[in-house]
């Protein structure tokens, strides 16, 4: 089912205004960039700048190894939750491939009015994932949760084709990840993709993610992926001294010339293909849009 924006406005719009005036900054609004760092666990799509491009020619990867190194680098994550050593907001749900790991930060304030589904970029683990750290600042104090999904995990030589085969697996992980927003008595999902993820979670769409439950597709980094059959608000947060990034962009706002979607694009001039430095500023802008979204409607 689409919704037209206006109804995703209003449905918004009572969380977000709930907001601090800081909290609800313009999207000017951003701290300067610090060194570039890429997380330690990060591959193909991952957020930092040693990751793959899509387009790029990758080498190929023994699928029995491939399937082994899912199964430990996840385990390992498992156990680390077990253990106890990953922070505030991890547990686990059930896909039809197994347990999986999430961070699942609540709205402070109940009930929720809407949430955030965050989706990282293939080969990148949660722990590893730092905007995570400032969106569970900036959202829950406006009644809205945030909900990040940990994807199927290959060995740290994959590259995206290898990924391609963990598709399926991965769209049935958000799916359980919706349903338990629902479960919570929450319908109204913004979606935000890093990098590879947005590709992902924009094919999904086309193919019925979420039957109309997510409200608003927003996207953060490098990626190669069309948004022309999305009939959803649309921002892009990209890296200014990545030309790659922008080149992409670029190439989808061209494909959408003449639609009458609400679509923004937001450039961090400083900022290099990891944001180090800007998990903050990505945050509250993101809300910010939300928050103008909801204004408008």
């Amino acid at each position: 089912m689409k919704l037209a924006p206006s109804t995703i406005a209003a449905t918004l719009a009572l969380g977000l205004l709930a907001a601090t005036p800081a909290a609800a900054a313009g999207p000017d609004a951003v701290p300067p960039a610090t060194a570039n760092a890429v997380p330690p666990d990060a591959t193909p799509g991952a957020d930092g700048d040693a990751a793959a491009d899509s387009s790029a020619a990758q080498a190929d990867v023994p699928a029995a190894a491939s399937v082994a190194a899912c199964e430990t680098r996840e385990q390992d994550l498992l156990a680390r939750l077990e253990a106890h050593t990953l922070g505030p907001g991890f547990l686990t749900l059930d896909a039809d491939d197994g347990p999986f790991l999430v961070r699942y930060e609540p709205a402070e304030e109940p009930p929720a009015l809407g949430a955030v589904l965050v989706v990282p970029g293939p080969g990148t683990a949660l722990p590893a994932l730092g905007l995570l750290d400032a969106l569970a600042a900036e959202f829950p104090p406006a009644r809205l949760a945030v909900i990040a999904v940990q994807l199927p995990l290959l060995a740290r030589s994959a590259d995206l084709q290898d990924y391609a085969t963990c598709e399926a697996a991965a769209r049935g992980r958000l799916e359980a990840a919706l349903a338990r927003l629902k479960a919570d008595g929450i319908a109204n999902v913004a979606v935000l993709g890093i990098d590879d993820g947005a590709a992902l979670v924009a094919r999904a769409l086309g193919a019925g993610l979420g039957d109309g439950s997510i409200t608003a597709f927003a996207a953060r980094g490098r990626w190669e992926g069309s948004v022309e059959a999305l009939d959803l608000p649309r921002l892009e947060l990209l890296p200014g001294r990545d030309p790659l990034a922008r080149q992409h962009a670029a190439a989808r706002q061209r494909a959408s010339a003449g639609s009458d979607v609400p679509s923004r694009r937001r450039e961090y001039p400083g900022a290099t293909r990891g944001f180090a430095g800007y998990d903050d500023g990505v945050a509250r802008d993101l809300r910010g849009w939300l928050h103008r979204l909801g204004d408008a409607g």
